[in-house]
């Protein structure tokens, strides 16, 4: 049974349903759950904006081990030590790419 019983029917002219159809569309929801969180106040991110988030706690994980790594690293020889803050380097370079696309 559904929990929702209460249907509400709206009209709208072409120009604002083609916008109403690209906010779904760009929200990755299905149109009632567009329209609950539209209901509730939730923020609706575009389905672009989730995989940023994902990317952002993927690199962060990403650069918690490679710090991790540099700190037992530089405990070795100088080779390991070198290449350990290359990768950091590297890290730091895709941190500024990913804060130039907010």
């Amino acid at each position: 049974m559904r929990k929702r019983k209460n249907q509400v029917m709206i009209r709208l002219n072409d120009k604002e349903y083609r916008h109403f159809r690209k906010l779904v569309d760009k929200s990755g929801l299905t149109i009632n759950t567009f329209l609950i969180n539209l209901i509730n106040g939730t923020d609706i991110k575009g389905a672009q904006q989730k995989g940023y988030e994902k990317l952002v706690n993927q690199m962060t994980k990403i650069a918690n081990d490679v710090d991790c790594i540099v700190e037992k690293v530089d405990k070795s020889d100088d080779a390991a030590v070198n290449e350990a803050k290359s990768a950091l380097t590297l890290m730091e370079k895709c941190w500024d790419l990913v804060k130039s696309l907010e």
